[in-house]
């Protein structure tokens, strides 16, 4: 009696510690870690960070590439359920795509641009095959949400049409994290 008293202690104990090990980091978080660390950078605390997003190309992309976005945001400690604490990364998204809908006719230069930005960033999750992510690194501390829409409209403006081999979400990608990087 006294053995399975200590041997179910002993287990409930393994457990309540594997458990509490696992739930300190979101999948937010060690999607970004495990990103970066392809590429040498280990996350810490207050420091900003951008990698890049690949989804499957639509009809907007170069045929035998992907839709890209940027993907900007800090590592942060979140409380939640309770006094439980958690490594969390919390990133916004930046990209561009064509916008037919807003040209009843079609340019010779391509459709219009369109920017989307968005505050709530969630990892895609376990995926088969290659990783969606590319790690780009250590972004600039000063950087704020504003200064990235005031960059990323600059660029709109600059390059007003949608051009799968010279202007896409793949050179806005480039051309926004060249302005940001640490």
């Amino acid at each position: 009696m006294w053995f399975s008293k200590t041997h179910t202690f002993a287990l409930f104990t393994l457990a309540v510690y594997l458990t509490k090990a696992v739930a300190e980091q979101t999948v937010d978080y060690i999607t970004i870690r495990d990103t970066l660390a392809t590429i040498g950078i280990p996350l810490e605390e207050g420091k900003k960070y951008a990698v890049e997003e690949h989804w499957p190309a639509g009809k907007q992309c170069r045929l035998g590439s992907s839709h890209v976005r940027l993907v900007v945001g800090s590592v942060v400690r979140k409380r939640a359920r309770g006094v439980e604490e958690k490594w969390d990364f919390v990133g916004q998204t930046w990209e561009i795509n064509s916008d037919s809908s807003r040209s009843l006719v079609p340019s010779a230069d391509g459709p219009p641009i369109m920017l989307t930005e968005r505050d709530d960033w969630k990892a895609i999750g376990v995926q088969k095959g290659p990783s969606p992510y590319v790690g780009k690194g250590v972004v600039r501390s000063n950087l704020t949400p504003t200064f990235l829409r005031t960059l990323s409209q600059r660029y709109v403006r600059e390059h007003p049409t949608y051009k799968f081999a010279i202007n896409d979400s793949r050179s806005y990608v480039k051309d926004l994290w060249e302005q940001i990087k640490a």
